[in-house]
């Protein structure tokens, strides 16, 4: 049960669906709460789970701060509007763009 979702676009779904698929992969209990965006990085909270778990979800994490959250494209975090993102550079002027 998810109470809070996905909260977060479509870029990053292919880096949970590997970090989820490993999570599954080592058949033991773990509940995943919530999945965000913050501050421009992925969060993934969850309880139960091992320090495997946690090692699976530091690199989820990693390469999110490095993938366009957007389009999955490489990015990097940038603060647009006193908003913190990562974004790719095609991304990044598309998003401008649409704000004037």
């Amino acid at each position: 049960c998810l109470a809070f979702g996905f909260e977060c676009d479509d870029g990053w779904f292919s880096l949970l669906d590997e970090a989820l698929q490993a999570m599954t992969d080592l058949n033991i209990p773990i509940q995943i709460d919530q999945v965000k965006e913050k501050f421009g990085g992925l969060r993934i909270y969850y309880h139960d789970g091992d320090e495997r778990v946690d090692s699976i979800i530091k690199i989820a994490e990693e390469k999110a701060s490095k993938t366009c959250e957007r389009c999955g494209l490489p990015g990097e975090i940038k603060k647009i509007k006193n908003w913190y993102t990562c974004i790719c550079p095609k991304c990044e002027k598309k998003h401008l763009k649409e704000d004037k």
